[in-house]
């Protein structure tokens, strides 16, 4: 697909152009890419902080990516149900 540069009039535009090459899905696979990186090297602190930092974090991203326009809002629903399904599992595995 060939892109058109006179559409691009500023920043905002260059942000995403991405998205208009790979049908929307950059910069979502780019917040999913920090998820995983950011998991695998928190691991050393233990497997629940690792995936509460990194879900945090990529929901931070997530929601800048959408007050951006850049990616659907339904896409912080993932990082949110990681973490909320986190904390309940934390909860519920400190019962025992």
């Amino acid at each position: 697909m060939a892109i058109n540069w006179t559409n691009v009039t500023g920043p905002s535009d260059l942000m995403a152009l991405p998205n208009y090459t790979t049908g929307g899905w950059f910069w979502m696979a780019m917040n999913f890419m920090v998820f995983f990186i950011m998991t695998a090297l928190l691991m050393g602190f233990g497997i629940e902080r690792a995936i509460i930092t990194s879900s945090l974090i990529s929901l931070i991203m997530a929601v800048i990516l959408v007050y951006m326009n850049l990616v659907a809002w339904t896409w912080c629903l993932f990082f949110l149900g990681v973490l909320i399904f986190t904390f309940i599992y934390i909860i519920w595995a400190k019962q025992d």
